[in-house]
């Protein structure tokens, strides 16, 4: 036979059930000792090394401190006591303050506290605290808390709490003040994951996250400060956000917490980001490389910069548009095909994000004048002297020639202002070598050349020298543009030839002859003067030509 429960013992069942539900969701009140008299000379609190995960839901100044409005700084400190009050440590982020909140009533919070979190809380009522005995042992969830001595040198009664701590070691003596905490133990709302920050520019920003397993929305802000945010809240439900009007160059943090359900949130994740500069005028400028043709210039990177917009030209001016200009995403430049002798100016700006521009810099360079040795000609030679006659160089304000019988330029020479020289008291028949150099000065920058070395011989007695009457060589045209005609009045000998010297002693063209007239095409050879030798058997002859 089965029993039957009286409706009576039913509803009784029913409240009984609603009545434990109702305990076992209730907020827990952390034990305080008792309290022994009320100080007003600072703010002072406890702390404590958190035991368990648990959420913090109230506080309360219990009314013994006094009768004036309620000021609560919670902390999380990142300097465990102990910490002289002489050396009060700034290193906590604020879980929450509470700014002259009606006396006596519990003030609701969320706040969400990890097992191994160290919390510092501070309270008066007014400027009053309810002292009491510390280094207490009293217990979150049943799991054992010491409550020890924390303090600030000056009241919380002003904006944002108390700017700085200090505290006792765990477990020593020292009067705490009572400031009641209730709670709620439990894993804590899990916060978002992955935080990011893109787009990052001088004014605006952009950020996203990935949602936790439960959510049912996020709030957001944007500080100039880590801590917890108060106004300037976002409340979203989607995963990412933009914020606009920064300020240039500023650190911001970026700060998300979740909704797990209506009234518990998580802790706030923060993430920092900096500004980018305003986009600024390229500064800077450096030339690093210059030759006569050519350049590497470049300029300080400006962080802002996307590319950078640029012209290089003879004119001091600044561009009235970017007509000409070049974009690059380097702040260094190489330049070619440039003029020596030539003052260049350099005109770059910054593009930035947003269709920004800086305005133009200027700065100018300078393309030198190589320090060259001169190019040598020996002409009117003779048995016993000759010629040398070369160039007049650029930016050179002299010459050093020397005359000597090796190749091996020697370490000085004798200085020499014209572009000529006569060679005097020569012997017949013997080589000789004419070495000379130029001494620079471009603009104040001194230099010398290298040598330039031309060898040369002095004809043997009995051999036809250049410019002599009785050549035995006849050429036309001369100056010659294209083909030079060569005419021999003498009789040819078998293996006679002709060879075109450059003024360096280089051949530059040569021909078997085994006619009395012949044709030498010079169309490719560079301008200047060349020596046209003729050896026919035992005899050289030799004949200057000239090639436009």
């Amino acid at each position: 036979m089965k029993s039957i429960i009286p409706p009576v013992r039913i509803v009784s069942l029913l409240i009984v059930a609603l009545l434990l539900s109702v305990a076992s969701s209730a907020q827990t009140m952390m034990p305080l000792p008792n309290h022994n008299t009320v100080y007003s000379g600072s703010a002072r609190g406890y702390w404590f090394v958190a035991p368990i995960d648990f959420t913090i839901t109230g506080l309360r100044v219990p009314s013994q401190a006094g009768t004036g409005g309620q000021y609560i700084h919670v902390m999380e400190l990142h300097t465990t006591p102990p910490i002289a009050f002489t050396a009060q440590s700034t290193n906590f982020t604020t879980l929450t303050y509470i700014s002259n909140a009606t006396n006596g009533v519990i003030q609701n919070v969320n706040i969400q506290v990890t097992a191994g979190d160290v919390i510092g809380i501070m309270g008066t009522a007014g400027t009053g605290n309810s002292y009491a005995t510390g280094a207490y042992t009293s217990n979150i969830g049943g799991q054992s808390v010491s409550l020890s001595r924390l303090g600030y040198q000056g009241h919380i009664t002003g904006a944002g709490g108390a700017p700085q701590y200090w505290g006792v070691a765990a477990g020593a003596s020292g009067s705490i003040s009572r400031v009641e905490m209730y709670y709620t133990v439990g894993p804590p709302c899990a916060g978002v994951n992955n935080m990011s920050i893109t787009n990052v520019n001088s004014t605006a920003a952009s950020f996203s996250w990935t949602p936790p397993v439960s959510t049912q929305g996020y709030e957001y802000a944007v500080t100039p400060t880590p801590a917890n945010p108060t106004t300037g809240v976002t409340a979203t439900t989607l995963t990412n956000g933009s914020v606009t009007g920064l300020t240039p160059a500023t650190q911001y943090y970026l700060q998300v917490r979740n909704q797990c359900q209506s009234g518990s949130w998580s802790k706030w994740d923060t993430l920092s980001f900096r500004t980018l500069d305003s986009c600024s005028t390229p500064r800077g400028f450096t030339v690093f490389y210059v030759d006569s043709n050519s350049a590497n210039i470049g300029w300080t990177a400006v962080l802002t910069a996307n590319t950078y917009q640029f012209i290089v030209n003879q004119s001091r001016n600044t561009p009235t548009s970017a007509a000409g200009a070049t974009n690059t995403t380097n702040n260094t430049l190489s330049l070619t095909g440039l003029m020596e002798g030539t003052t260049y100016y350099i005109h770059v700006r910054s593009l930035c994000n947003g269709d920004d521009s800086s305005g133009w810099m200027l700065d100018s360079f300078y393309v030198p004048i190589p320090c060259r040795a001169p190019q040598v000609s020996i002409t009117n030679i003779t048995t016993n002297q000759g010629v040398a006659s070369w160039n007049n160089v650029p930016s050179a304000t002299g010459y050093e020639y020397a005359l000597t019988e090796s190749p091996v330029p020697p370490p000085f020479g004798t200085a020499w202002a014209n572009t000529s020289y006569y060679l005097p008291f020569l012997d017949d028949g013997k080589t000789y070598y004419f070495h000379i150099r130029s001494h620079c000065d471009d603009r104040g920058v001194i230099s010398n050349s290298d040598w330039g070395t031309v060898d040369f011989e002095t004809t043997p007695v009995g051999i036809v020298s250049v410019g002599n009457t009785e050549s035995k060589i006849n050429v036309y045209p001369n100056p010659v543009t294209n083909t030079l005609n060569v005419v021999l009045k003498a009789s040819i000998v078998s293996g006679a030839k002709l060879e075109l010297i450059d003024i360096t002693g280089r051949v530059v063209l040569g021909k078997n002859i085994n006619a009395q007239q012949t044709q030498l095409s010079v169309t490719e050879i560079p301008s200047g003067i060349y020596l046209l030798k003729l050896y026919n058997g035992d005899s050289v002859d030799v004949l200057k030509v000239t090639k436009r």
